[in-house]
C-alpha cells in the first residue's frame, strides 16, 4: 500500500487516528470477510516483536476504529443457524 490510509463518510474525511491504528485497519481490510485471530493481527501490525502491552493496546485500536467508522453503533448482522 502506498500513501496515507484515508476514509470518508458522506463526503467528509474521517480521522483514523495514529499510524498504528491505521495499520490495524489496513490489516483488517487486507483480510476483509475473514476471521482473524488476535495473534495474527498483532503480528500483522507489529511484526514478530509486538510491544509488551500489545495485547491491551490492540482492542483499544479496534474499538476506536469502530467508533470512527460506525458512530451509530450498528449491531452486527444476526447469525442465522440452519434448522
Amino acid at each position: 500500500m502506498l500513501g496515507p490510509l484515508r476514509a470518508w463518510r458522506n463526503g467528509a474525511p474521517l480521522e483514523l487516528g495514529p499510524v498504528k491504528r491505521q495499520a490495524v485497519l489496513a490489516a483488517l481490510l487486507l483480510r476483509q470477510g475473514a476471521v482473524v485471530s488476535h495473534e495474527w493481527l498483532l503480528d500483522a501490525v507489529w511484526g514478530e516483536e509486538p510491544p509488551a502491552g500489545g495485547h491491551k493496546v490492540l482492542p483499544t485500536h479496534v474499538n476506536s476504529l469502530r467508533r470512527v467508522l460506525d458512530p451509530e453503533g450498528t449491531p452486527p448482522a444476526e447469525t442465522r443457524r440452519s434448522p
